[in-house]
């Protein structure tokens, strides 16, 4: 049969350890700010720059991917006898982005499908603002170089 087993320790209050009392800031007070804190940017600061470089390597490869294919469809159009305007109008109703774009984007650009995807996600745009932005602003330029 067994038996209650012994306890190892009993506590004593002369050779047990006190701790320091903790102690409280009174409210309203902050830290004194050094010197070198000032000179430092901001972890918000830091953040936003390097959101704004991100945002660049990403909407570069997008912006170089839309380019390639609209002027892809451009020369199509142009040796097919098509209507330029038309074909503007139609690009510019889109409400997707057209398939693989972002993928191939990303492959060129050696960067993860994700990253791109992210980009949009995050951004206030919808995807297919960001190809009918592109097209209103480059649509011109591309039908001059093509023909």
């Amino acid at each position: 049969m067994r038996s209650k087993t012994k306890q190892r320790y009993k506590f004593d209050i002369r050779s047990s350890r006190i701790n320091k009392p903790s102690s409280c800031r009174p409210s309203g007070h902050k830290r004194a700010r050094n010197v070198d804190d000032e000179a430092r940017p901001s972890n918000s600061k830091k953040k936003a720059i390097i959101r704004a470089e991100e945002d660049s390597q990403v909407l570069n490869p997008l912006s170089n991917e839309m380019e390639f294919r609209l002027s892809n469809k451009i020369k199509q159009c142009l040796e097919a006898n098509g209507s330029l305007q038309q074909l503007k109008e139609d690009w510019l109703s889109v409400t997707r982005l057209e398939r693989v774009l972002v993928t191939e984007a990303a492959r060129k650009a050696n960067l993860k499908v994700t990253t791109i995807e992210y980009f949009i996600r995050r951004s206030n745009k919808e995807n297919y603002e960001y190809w009918t932005e592109f097209v209103s602003n480059n649509f011109e330029r591309l039908s001059n170089v093509s023909r």
